[in-house]
């Protein structure tokens, strides 16, 4: 499965590469800067009736380039830090779960004539940096409990603004299991809305 996200992830980069090549000679490429907020949770199976889960505020901060491929269409590949995880409560105690992750999501880009409306779809992978589990003021690594790969399908739209501002609001549901030693019957997986303002030129 490694073998297949990292084959996924450098077939994806090469695309991004082969477009950035043939867009360098007639120009109508932008490069972007965006930073905003994920409200993140992890959806864990089988579910335990004691515990009771809720979103975490985690950052979510990168670059993207926004590359037109037709008249409405365009490929926006990203680098983004992004920070993940859960909050957990029960017997009267809490717990977070924080995982931190770079991203390369590869989107493409439909942008609707006569408004600011773009709506996008796309896969992305993940590498972890690093887990923490943090309980009583405490936090603990906790690395041996995540892969280091993830996979997500992203869907969102964004509006554009003046002078090279815009709003993207997006949801990642996580595809694959990021808990490293699990039964066929259990599953961990990220899921998250993030909601970002960007600044191309």
């Amino acid at each position: 499965m490694k073998k297949i996200k990292l084959y996924l992830l450098s077939l994806s980069m090469l695309f991004a590469a082969n477009l950035f090549a043939q867009n360098s000679k007639t120009g109508g490429i932008m490069y972007g800067i965006k930073a905003g907020i994920n409200i993140a949770n992890i959806a864990i199976k089988p579910n335990d009736a004691t515990v009771s889960q809720n979103s975490l505020i985690g950052l979510n901060a990168g670059v993207f380039a926004t590359i037109p491929v037709a008249e409405r269409f365009a490929i926006q590949p990203e680098v983004l830090y992004s920070g993940l995880g859960t909050k957990a409560s029960g017997d009267g105690q809490e717990v977070k779960i924080k995982l931190d992750y770079i991203t390369v999501p590869i989107l493409a880009k439909y942008k609707v004539i006569g408004t600011g409306l773009g709506i996008y779809i796309g896969p992305q992978v993940g590498y972890i940096l690093s887990s923490k589990i943090k309980a009583a003021g405490v936090s603990v690594d906790i690395d041996d409990s995540f892969k280091k790969a993830d996979f997500s399908g992203i869907g969102g739209v964004d509006y554009a603004l003046p002078f090279g501002l815009s709003l993207s609001a997006r949801y990642q549901l996580g595809l694959v299991n990021i808990a490293k030693e699990a039964s066929e019957d259990e599953s961990a997986k990220n899921n998250a809305v993030t909601l970002s303002v960007g600044f191309s030129f």
